[in-house]
């Protein structure tokens, strides 16, 4: 066996409180790399134990190294999920508890990587949005490794014994060839779809390599000069302080790619330097105060996030709430250690012992019980990632879950509207001083997705991904067919969640309501890019918004109303921001209007609702909704401006067309509640709760009817 190496104890503790550090508090910007130093230690680890095992023996017993890494993972696993769930629940609406829960079965089948995936999960996301077994991630990217990487090198093995050529060179080229091939998968999927990228097994496994390809070229490192030794070990720790402190990992860009190469790269010269040397390097790292949080990394890192997720739901980011994750993540890790993990690893654990290779009982029965326990294991976990992927929706949306469950899941309606803009104003000025959720439509443990204007449900509205569009378009519709009078709503999303507010306008004064929208794509005649698409979307979207002028001109409505994101102003493809970007902004909506009025009677450009905080992000069974609050942006100030002024533009060219500014019915003095009256106002960060659309109808009827 291998010899113990200290220093490698204090590479995990340094790894771990860069992890732990940037979460809880932001700093180092790059501390969140601490994770890819785990990737290839652990890559080294493990290959190096396999390795010693299969030249000893000429075999690898899988059954035995998946029985020693699931006593060392599993118990401390489960019993913070476990521990976590039950929090989540105490502590979050039924929503929210729902998905934690969701997570957790990502995180006990090894597959919440791939969980991530499948619900579009951006790392680190902010905004109270994050899971807190999110960081499971990378631990089911090690145990996939696990599965298939004892399999790959007994094979590897067996076939250099067969054609008499050195094991340890031939896994040492296998790993190479993996590891390119991984490294090249990155880089192609980082430019296409980066949040995919982050949590893609084979997008990582490069790193693995990595440290695995350090293990199998450690005879020929050993022979290396002192000085040789003491150069890589200190280039190393010097590369990853570089990594986690300067700001390439936070920059826009290729560059985190390069800060994540960076620390990848360093992990892998301290493992191969530090044994030789006598360097500062290793001596900093033999450190008693950073082996000791090495020797707990594991459950420090188990316990962390849902210690910082939770502390921040109910303190917010505080000096308080960083104290107070510190603390626990401390207490409740060397806990997790002392009574779970270290309890587990260490119980029935002997000493591996390695039979002569000549043994036939361990050259033949134990090599095909291997490889038979060995592709078990590995069908189970692409199962399990498959699953979560291509598996029943109850697995990934939350939605479709409670509906399982026989959750309510009916859509509330508004049941008094606001009769004016006055009473809406005042509605605001009262979820301003609201200090309880109770009374509110739709109550807290309802707000899924399902709340929201039915427009938007992926199977049966009128929502469109651009680059999935299909013809005919399906429409949602209100109001007689027979209707002398019709309006048509277009935009993107936040055009299809203005929808019930355009009916409940029109349809009793016997109008028919057309609408529909393609997301992230708004009608103005501009083009715009959309974080994390493929580089098709821009091409499909500006395609998207030729078949909306078309529908425009075949349908001929009397009103046309449009509406879009505030987001839609940081999305230029210009890449224009600031007052360059209203100005375009504005001689767009101008175009757009222009065509538009040239076709209809009368167009109307209405505001979008304020972007805020998701409900199920930032509301607490402990907090009021006050914790919920947001501010109107300046982003949305400027395309307030940037449409108001084209607005008029096209009336003092005698054409009919109005600016409806929302904000006063969603904001006081730059506020905005989370709880407007009686109304949970979003469903989401940006799209009305159909219960709030409907309750506008008849504050909007007169500037859509006007003039």
């Amino acid at each position: 066996m291998s010899r113990f190496r200290p220093e490698l104890e204090g590479l995990r503790g340094l790894a771990v409180v860069a992890v732990v550090a940037n979460h809880l508090t932001g700093a180092p910007t790059g501390g969140y790399l601490g994770v890819d130093v785990f990737f290839v230690l652990s890559g080294y680890l493990i290959t190096n134990g396999l390795l010693v095992e299969l030249g000893r023996t000429g075999s690898i017993d899988v059954m035995t190294f998946i029985v020693r890494r699931g006593r060392r993972l599993l118990p401390a696993a489960i019993a913070v999920v476990a521990a976590t769930l039950a929090a989540a629940w105490l502590l979050w609406p039924v929503p929210r508890a729902l998905g934690v829960t969701l997570d957790g079965i990502g995180a006990v089948t090894s597959a919440e990587n791939w969980h991530l995936v499948a619900v579009g999960a951006r790392y680190l996301e902010g905004g109270g949005n994050d899971s807190p077994l999110e960081h499971f991630w990378s631990l089911a990217v090690e145990e996939q490794f696990y599965a298939f990487w004892p399999v790959i090198l007994l094979a590897t093995g067996l076939v250099a014994a067969r054609l008499r050529r050195s094991q340890r060179r031939a896994c040492a080229a296998v790993v190479v060839v993996i590891g390119a091939a991984s490294l090249v998968a990155a880089a192609l999927l980082v430019s296409s779809n980066p949040s995919e990228a982050y949590f893609d097994s084979f997008a990582r496994a490069w790193e693995l390599c990595l440290g695995a390809l350090v293990s199998a070229l450690s005879p020929r490192v050993a022979i290396w000069t002192r000085g040789a030794h003491r150069r890589l070990a200190t280039g190393g720790v010097l590369g990853m302080a570089g990594a986690f402190l300067l700001p390439l990992a936070s920059a826009p860009g290729p560059l985190p790619a390069a800060a994540l190469a960076m620390a990848a790269l360093s992990a892998a010269c301290v493992i191969a330097g530090a044994p030789g040397s006598d360097s500062v390097a290793s001596r900093i790292l033999e450190a008693r105060p950073l082996r000791l949080l090495g020797r707990l990394s594991y459950s420090l890192y188990l316990v962390h996030f849902p210690v910082v997720v939770m502390t921040g739901a109910v303190l917010g980011q505080s000096v308080a709430q960083v104290a107070l994750g510190a603390t626990l993540t401390l207490i409740l890790g060397a806990a997790c250690y002392c009574l779970i993990e270290n309890r587990f690893r260490m119980h029935g654990t002997a000493p591996a012992t390695f039979p002569p290779a000549t043994a036939p009982s361990r050259t033949v029965r134990s090599i095909r019980s291997s490889l038979l326990c060995g592709s078990g294991v590995v069908v189970l976990v692409i199962a399990s990632s498959v699953a979560q992927n291509s598996g029943p929706r109850e697995l990934t949306q939350t939605t479709a879950a409670a509906g399982r469950l026989g959750l309510d899941l009916s859509t509330a309606s508004a049941g008094r509207p606001f009769a004016s803009e006055a009473e809406a104003q005042a509605a605001v000025a009262a979820g301003l001083r609201s200090s309880t959720w109770a009374g509110m439509v739709p109550a807290l443990d309802q707000a899924f997705e399902s709340q929201l204007a039915p427009g938007l449900a992926a199977e049966t509205g009128c929502l469109f991904d651009p680059l999935e569009t299909t013809s005919p378009l399906r429409t949602c519709r209100e109001g007689p067919s027979s209707a002398t009078k019709t309006a048509l709503v277009v935009g993107d999303s936040v055009a299809v969640s203005w929808i019930p507010a355009v009916a409940e306008a029109l349809v009793p004064l016997g109008w028919r309501v057309i609408g529909f929208g393609f997301s992230g794509c708004p009608a103005i005649d501009t083009t715009v890019v959309k974080a994390g698409a493929a580089p098709s979307f821009t091409t499909a979207c500006t395609e998207a918004r030729r078949n909306t002028a078309r529908f425009v001109e075949t349908t001929k409505p009397d009103l046309v109303v449009t509406s879009s994101s505030e987001r839609s102003l940081d999305a230029l493809a210009t890449g224009r921001r600031g007052s360059a970007a209203r100005d375009e902004w504005r001689e767009a909506t101008r175009r757009t209007l222009d065509e538009f009025t040239a076709v209809a009677g009368r167009a109307v450009v209405l505001g979008a609702p304020p972007l805020g905080l998701r409900v199920q992000a930032c509301a607490t069974r402990l907090t009021t909704p006050r914790k919920c609050e947001s501010r109107l942006s300046e982003r949305s100030l400027r395309k307030a401006a940037a449409e108001s002024g084209a607005v008029r533009e096209i009336v003092a060219d005698g054409r009919r067309a109005a600016y409806v500014d929302s904000a006063p019915w969603f904001c006081l003095d730059g506020a905005c509640p989370i709880r407007v009256g009686e109304y949970l106002t979003r469903g989401d960060d940006s799209h009305l709760t159909n219960a709030m659309s409907e309750s506008l109808g008849d504050a909007l009827r007169p500037w859509l009817l006007a003039g």
